[in-house]
């Protein structure tokens, strides 16, 4: 008569799922107006899209999601139709092991996973900076004379700090798909210049 090893099969099944390399990711998402019902939402991968790698769906109630199982986390673009990108900002998310949430809207809005996190505290101090960038910029064409020259020394101050902020939240995040996505971004030399 045969034995029935229970801690065996208990093996079996815990090493089957161990090999499994798959996590489970979910994004759920809204618009601030509660509009657009019936609208496509599509989740773009940040490098190498194609036809069969873009994800979308129906946006119904104001609302939307993504669910699944994926191999590795990856950089997504959530983004609308072409004309609705007037009035809705694509944002950058991460397709990664948890639940995420985006708001969507003129300004929109990531987080929920330790990535997304990262994203949307980078994101809304990028657009401080980009802002304070734009508005020297008009000021130094503006100016002359020594305000001029203040303008252009505030300005190239700025730039190096910008690119400091955008190498230290690179850093901070060179475990993450986040952090290979800005050092791609800044450049081989830029990075190589920091020391990663």
């Amino acid at each position: 008569m045969r034995q029935f090893y229970p801690g065996l099969i208990f093996l079996i099944l815990l090493l089957a799922a161990g090999c499994n390399s798959k996590f489970h990711y979910r994004i759920d998402g809204k618009f601030a107006e509660g509009q657009y019902d019936g609208e496509q939402i599509y989740l773009v991968p940040m490098v190498g899209a194609t036809p069969d790698n873009v994800d979308s769906c129906t946006i119904l109630g104001g609302a939307f999601h993504f669910e699944g199982k994926a191999d590795s986390a990856q950089i997504y673009i959530l983004r609308t139709r072409i004309a609705l990108r007037v009035k809705i900002q694509e944002t950058i998310v991460a397709k990664e092991e948890g639940k995420a949430w985006v708001a969507l809207g003129d300004r929109s809005f990531v987080g929920g996973t330790p990535t997304n996190d990262s994203i949307q505290a980078w994101k809304v101090q990028k657009e401080k900076l980009d802002e304070e960038i734009y508005n020297l910029q008009i000021a130094k064409r503006q100016l002359t004379g020594p305000e001029g020259e203040r303008a252009t020394e505030r300005l190239d101050s700025l730039i190096t700090a910008t690119r400091a902020f955008h190498l230290a939240t690179a850093k901070r995040n060179e475990e993450n798909t986040f952090g290979e996505l800005l050092k791609n971004m800044l450049g081989e030399k830029a990075v190589a210049q920091d020391g990663f």
